[in-house]
């Protein structure tokens, strides 16, 4: 009999609750002291993603925003391994030249929260934003409340990623949380910035997204700032930013 069987069913039950992730009850230094004293409670087999396995899954979607919604695993996964414009090839792209005031109001309704539109629909956001209509558009969407990150969580996050574009894209929350304490340099430290070979206008529009300033954009995605600068589109996707000095309304 393992250690595990030998506990009695009160106290397996409380290492449950504060090893699992999403247990509000969760707490990185109880699971790190429980690896080592009782490894089968907190070890599981990692989910191995294959090329062919992530496209097979990615062959199932019609559009990136569909694909981020329903198999965030696989497009993460995607992402990382540095192949999410081969699996998405087939997709259709949502950034077109018009759009009606309805069809906006009908992509957002597709999505659950703001960050998920920013994500899956970023022209969409972006048009709702400049002309004004993001409350008609996203009334619906929930915002989520910012989690607050202990030094440590942040730290135990960016280990699961090999770039900081991964970083971002993969944990948006713990990037700016790393960013806004900043921690970003020492938690990436073991990151590498490998140069994207292409983006498409819509993933360089989604990484903007989430940056309040051209400053913050161009220091901590300098990639997608030069980009952006050499096809002449900075200020179409910079237009939801405030300049420096420039008070909000």
């Amino acid at each position: 009999m393992g250690q595990r069987e030998g506990l009695s069913p009160e106290l397996r039950e409380v290492c449950k609750r504060y090893t699992a992730r999403k247990s509000p009850y969760y707490r990185p230094e109880f699971t790190r002291a429980l690896r080592e004293l009782m490894p089968e409670w907190v070890t599981k087999a990692r989910r191995v993603h294959t090329v062919v396995s992530i496209q097979a899954e990615a062959r199932k979607y019609k559009t990136i925003g569909e694909f981020i919604e329903k198999a965030p695993w696989a497009y993460k996964a995607a992402r990382r391994l540095g192949i999410i414009d081969q699996v998405r090839a087939h997709m259709v792209s949502l950034v077109r030249s018009r759009w009606t005031d309805e069809e906006l109001v009908l992509e957002a309704s597709k999505y659950k929260t703001h960050s998920e539109l920013k994500q899956g629909a970023p022209s969409v956001y972006v048009l709702a934003l400049r002309r004004g209509i993001l409350d008609k558009v996203g009334g619906h969407l929930v915002r989520q409340t910012r989690r607050k990150w202990a030094d440590l969580e942040l730290q135990e996050e960016a280990l699961k990623y090999t770039s900081r574009i991964a970083f971002c894209h993969g944990s948006s929350g713990a990037y700016h949380a790393a960013w806004q304490q900043g921690l970003l340099d020492d938690i990436c430290a073991h990151m590498t910035r490998p140069m994207q070979s292409k983006w498409t206008k819509e993933e360089l529009q989604t990484v903007a997204l989430r940056y309040k300033t051209r400053r913050s954009l161009k220091k901590e995605a300098p990639g997608v700032y030069m980009a952006a600068s050499r096809r002449g589109i900075l200020d179409e996707i910079c237009k939801h930013m405030l300049s420096v000095g420039r008070k909000a309304a």
